[in-house]
C-alpha cells in the first residue's frame, strides 16, 4: 500500500512541476530536479522514476503528454493543459488550509479530466 500511495504521490509531484514549468517542453532531468528542489523533504530515494512516469503519461489513447520524436523530451498535448494546471493549483494554493489529500484527489480529478479531453489535437 505504501508502494502506491508513494507512486501516487510521485505522479501528483510530476504533474505540478509540469504546470509550474516555463519551458514548452522539458526532459525527465528537467522533471527530477524541479521535484528535488520543490519538494526537498520528500524526496530520499536516488532514482525517481520520472521517465517512466512521463512515459505512463504520453501512453494510451488520450495521452497528456507527448514525446518530441528528435530526443528524450516530452511536451503537453494540448496548450489549455498547462493553464487547466496551473488554473486548479492555484486554486488549491489561495484554499487555507489544504490538506496532502486535497490536493491528492484534486490533482487525480484534473489528471482523469484531462485524459478524457474532447477535442484533443492527438485524435485523428
Amino acid at each position: 500500500m505504501n508502494k502506491r500511495q508513494t507512486k501516487i504521490q510521485r505522479r501528483n509531484q510530476v504533474l505540478f512541476c509540469l504546470g509550474a514549468a516555463e519551458t514548452n517542453s522539458f526532459s525527465p532531468t528537467q522533471v527530477e530536479k524541479m521535484i528535488r528542489k520543490l519538494f526537498p523533504d520528500k524526496v530520499s530515494a536516488i532514482q525517481l522514476g520520472v521517465d517512466q512516469i512521463l512515459s505512463g503519461l504520453a501512453d494510451g489513447k488520450n495521452p497528456i503528454l507527448v514525446q518530441n520524436p528528435n530526443d528524450n523530451s516530452f511536451r503537453l498535448a494540448h496548450p489549455k493543459l498547462r493553464l487547466a494546471l496551473r488554473a486548479r493549483l492555484q486554486e488549491l494554493s489561495e484554499r487555507k488550509p489544504v490538506s496532502a489529500k486535497e490536493v491528492q484527489d484534486t490533482l487525480m480529478e484534473l489528471l482523469n479530466s484531462l485524459r478524457n479531453l474532447e477535442g484533443s489535437p492527438n485524435e485523428t
